[in-house]
C-alpha cells in the first residue's frame, strides 16, 4: 500500500512522489506533490508578489453552518473548494445549487466518509459513481476528488483518474473539527503555517469554523495572498493562468477560462524483442539433426 503523511502531500495525483525546486525568489522553496495526471506539474512562482492560497472545505453540505460558511464567503468575495459528501448532498441539494452559482468549485469527498482505502474495489467504485452521478444530476462535473481521512493507495487514486478526477490532499490543516479547539486556535494554526501556494483544509459543519473563517480571511489578505478555487490554484502552478490575469479570468464564461489538460495515461512501453534462442553446443561425435 503506497501511503504518505498528509502534511507532506499538496496534489495527490497517481504517481509518484516528486520533490520540485522553484526558482529562485519564490515564496516557498520546495513542494511536496504526487503528480496525478500521468504528467508533471510545473511550479512557476516566480512573479514578484504572486501570492495564493486554496481554501478548501469538507464534509457538507450540512443545512446549519455551510449556509454560514457560504455567506461569509460571499460577504468577503471569496470563491473556495467543497468537497462534498454524497448523502450530504442528497439532503442539500439546494446549496450544492449554490455553490456553484457563486463561483465556487465542487469536488468529491465520497458518499458516506469511510475509509476507501480498506473496502474492496467495487465498494469504492460505487462510492465514487454515486456521488458523482447525483451531483451530474444538479450539473456539477466532478474533477476533484479528496479521499476521507486523507487514507488512499494507488489504486484508489487511480480508481478517481479512471473517472475523470484529480485526487487533492492538503498542506495545512488546523484540525478544526476537534471539538475542544477554539476559534482563535483555529486561525492561529492556519497562519503559522500557511505559505506560498498553500491548499488550506478547513470544515463547513462546525460552528468553530463559521467564527474562524473572517478573521483567517482577513489574515490571508493582510498578508498579502489572494484566495483562490482549487481549479485556479492547478492553473496558476502550472503557469497556464497568470495571478494578475485572476480577475478578467473569473469574468469570462467557463468554457472559455483557461482549462487543465485532461488526464492522459502514457502508453505503455513497447515489450523488447525476444531473443533467438542460443545455439547449442553438441557433443564430439553427433550431428545436428537435418533441418525440416
Amino acid at each position: 500500500m503506497e501511503l504518505l503523511p498528509s502534511w507532506r502531500v499538496a496534489l495527490g495525483v497517481l504517481t509518484g512522489l516528486l520533490l520540485a525546486a522553484l526558482p529562485a525568489g519564490s515564496e516557498i522553496t520546495r513542494f511536496w506533490l504526487l503528480p496525478g495526471d500521468y504528467d508533471l506539474i510545473k511550479l512557476d512562482l516566480s512573479t514578484p508578489g504572486a501570492k495564493f492560497v486554496a481554501l478548501t472545505f469538507d464534509d457538507g453540505p450540512d443545512g446549519e453552518f455551510t449556509p454560514l460558511i457560504l455567506n461569509t464567503l460571499r460577504q468577503y468575495k471569496v470563491r473556495a473548494t467543497f468537497f462534498v459528501l454524497g448523502e450530504r448532498a442528497k439532503q442539500n441539494p439546494d446549496l450544492v445549487r449554490r455553490m456553484v452559482a457563486e463561483g465556487h468549485v465542487v469536488g468529491s469527498h465520497s458518499t458516506n466518509h469511510v475509509a476507501l482505502n480498506r473496502l474492496s474495489y467495487q465498494v469504492r467504485k460505487e462510492e465514487l459513481e454515486e456521488t458523482n452521478r447525483f451531483l451530474a444530476s444538479l450539473g456539477v462535473k466532478v474533477e476533484w476528488f479528496r479521499p476521507p481521512f486523507g487514507n488512499y493507495d494507488r489504486r484508489l487514486v487511480d480508481l478517481a483518474h479512471s473517472l475523470g478526477m484529480r485526487t487533492v490532499l492538503w498542506t495545512v490543516d488546523p484540525q478544526d473539527w476537534q471539538q475542544e479547539v477554539k476559534p482563535e486556535e483555529i486561525v492561529r494554526r492556519v497562519m503559522g503555517r500557511v505559505e506560498n501556494g498553500s491548499v488550506i483544509l478547513l470544515h463547513s459543519i462546525n460552528p468553530r469554523t463559521v467564527t474562524a473563517l473572517p478573521k483567517i480571511i482577513d489574515d490571508l489578505r493582510e498578508r498579502g495572498f489572494r484566495l483562490v478555487t482549487m481549479d485556479e490554484w492547478a492553473l496558476l502552478m502550472s503557469g497556464k493562468l497568470k495571478l494578475a490575469d485572476l480577475s478578467k479570468t473569473r469574468g469570462l464564461p467557463p468554457a472559455e477560462r483557461p482549462q487543465l489538460p485532461r488526464p492522459v495515461k502514457p502508453k505503455p512501453s513497447p515489450a523488447p524483442a525476444p531473443k533467438p534462442p542460443a545455439a547449442v553446443e553438441l557433443p564430439a561425435g553427433l550431428a545436428a539433426p537435418p533441418s525440416t
